[in-house]
């Protein structure tokens, strides 16, 4: 399996589901890209995405910007896109509180790109990005 991250901050976030990954693909590919990538990056790696059956995508981004609820980190695959609206659907991990859920592909990088609040620790400062998962 090959990892590659793009920035320091996902080296650290990378690392945390690297084992998740590693025990679903026994061969395969994961790479990180920070949202210090311009927005067309991120639209054309959905675009890639929506084209194949063997990847997903998984987003790390501020909850709040997407849902106006808690202001913190979260991390879910995003199931399809939709590109004549421009937007995605969040397969939100958090089920006792969400269901999926669409949202504008634009307010999702907004929500990648803003830091993790000062109470979070060692995530505080971070920003997000998306994990690309494919398999070979």
């Amino acid at each position: 399996m090959l990892l590659e991250t793009n920035g320091a901050t996902g080296t650290r976030r990378l690392r945390r589901v690297d084992k998740v990954i590693r025990a679903h693909l026994s061969a395969g590919e994961a790479k990180f890209t920070d949202c210090s990538n311009r927005f067309e990056a991120f639209r054309k790696a959905l675009i890639a995405n929506e084209r194949s059956a063997s990847d997903i995508i998984v987003a790390y981004f501020n909850q709040g910007v997407v849902t106006g609820d808690w202001d913190g980190p979260h991390v879910s695959p995003i199931g399809a896109y939709d590109a004549g609206h421009d937007r995605v659907p969040v397969m939100d991990i958090d089920r006792e509180w969400y269901v999926p859920y669409w949202t504008p592909t634009e307010t999702l990088f907004k929500a990648m790109q803003r830091p993790a609040p000062k109470d979070q620790g060692v995530l505080a400062g971070e920003t997000g990005g998306w994990v690309h998962v494919s398999k070979s």
